[in-house]
């Protein structure tokens, strides 16, 4: 084999780790289009929907999506009072994904029991499993600082990033 071919077999080596690492992070939706969410820029502006005052508490997820049409469901439909979306810049640096979170999943044999004494939600949909504390304290001895993935609300598919300290969640 010559030097081209090995440096050649190398590059397809890597691209396809890259190219299977971001299949397992691809979330096929509503409209059945897979797609991986970018982490969030610097100064990306992000939307957070629910009704009455909003108010984001140490140990509690926090979901915000890239759109604020993305949170009018949650702002209609989630708490009581006055609906209410607000727009914030996350300070997400190392984001985990879906694979990283089937593993803390996994890794901490959390189970639905767990996302109903942590959350309103019965644990059906993936994402859940972010209220439960244990799994969220895996993800953080990974390395992780957040989470980015992909959500279906209604008929629509939103990319949705939640933080995991709320000093990440800042006024922009």
């Amino acid at each position: 084999m010559t030097e081209q071919q090995k440096v050649g077999k190398t590059a397809t080596t890597e691209l396809d780790e890259i190219a299977r690492t971001q299949k397992l992070d691809m979330v096929v939706g509503f409209e059945g289009e897979p797609n991986v969410v970018p982490t969030p820029k610097p100064n990306e502006i992000w939307y957070h929907g629910r009704r009455g005052d909003v108010l984001f508490t140490e140990g509690r997820p926090a979901f915000f999506a890239r759109s604020s049409d993305d949170v009018r469901f949650f702002s209609e439909e989630r708490g009581e009072g006055i609906p209410n979306i607000i727009s914030r810049t996350l300070d997400i640096k190392n984001p985990a994904r879906a694979r990283n979170l089937d593993s803390a999943i996994k890794e901490t044999g959390a189970t639905e029991q767990d996302v109903l004494a942590n959350s309103p939600y019965s644990g059906e949909n993936f994402i859940d499993y972010l209220y439960v504390p244990k799994v969220v304290a895996r993800l953080k001895e990974m390395g992780f600082d957040g989470y980015v993935g992909g959500d279906v609300v209604g008929q629509m598919d939103i990319q949705i990033a939640v933080p995991f300290d709320v000093a990440q969640i800042k006024v922009g």
